[in-house]
């Protein structure tokens, strides 16, 4: 079961951005996810922490950078 954040570790680095984090658990769950409800769910439930980082973009705005703070 994807819930189980080690197979998600494998895909992402050591940090990464939300949005990388939602792609890597659509791919393994085969389905897409409604991007409000999956940040409430990871930000609530899921050992995340901010790192203080940010993915520069010359697109966008900066992302913030998350990791996975092991229980």
């Amino acid at each position: 079961k994807v819930e189980n954040l080690s197979l998600i570790w494998e895909f992402l680095g050591k940090e990464f951005t939300l949005t990388e984090l939602q792609r890597v658990y659509e791919i393994l769950m085969l389905s897409t996810t409604d991007w409000p409800n999956f940040r409430k769910k990871v930000l609530a439930g899921w050992k995340l922490k901010a790192t203080g980082h940010f993915q520069a973009s010359w697109r966008t705005r900066p992302a913030q950078l998350y990791k996975f703070v092991k229980a």
